[in-house]
């Protein structure tokens, strides 16, 4: 059986990486973006439910508070932490707010 040698890495020279290692590098490179937006993405629904939740939950438990001046509050803070970066930052906010619905709309963490 002949031998199939690439065309491209007879003529480079050793130190230009072969086509085939380029390609894998590309793939490498975009997998981690992918991997980058499906957590983004994962994080976007989870914190949309939470918000969701965090206001559905006000409109059904606050009786001796205004409405209007907590669900301001709350699409304050959500904007305010919507410009987090950090995974970790990101999940400790997640945290917080699953705290916060959990000890019905009150408690100190």
């Amino acid at each position: 059986f002949p031998k199939f040698v690439d065309q491209d890495s007879r003529s480079s020279s050793p130190s230009s990486p072969s086509p085939i290692t380029r390609c894998l590098r590309t793939f490498c490179k975009s997998a981690k973006m992918i991997t980058k937006h499906i957590v983004a993405a994962n994080n976007r629904v989870v914190i949309l439910g939470l918000y969701r939740r965090i206001l559905r939950r006000s409109r059904q438990k606050l009786k001796y508070t205004d409405l209007d001046y907590f669900q301001n509050a709350v699409r304050q803070e959500f904007r305010h932490y919507g410009r987090l970066m950090g995974q970790q930052s990101i999940q400790e906010q997640i945290k917080k707010a699953k705290f916060f619905l959990e000890s019905d709309l009150g408690g100190a963490m």
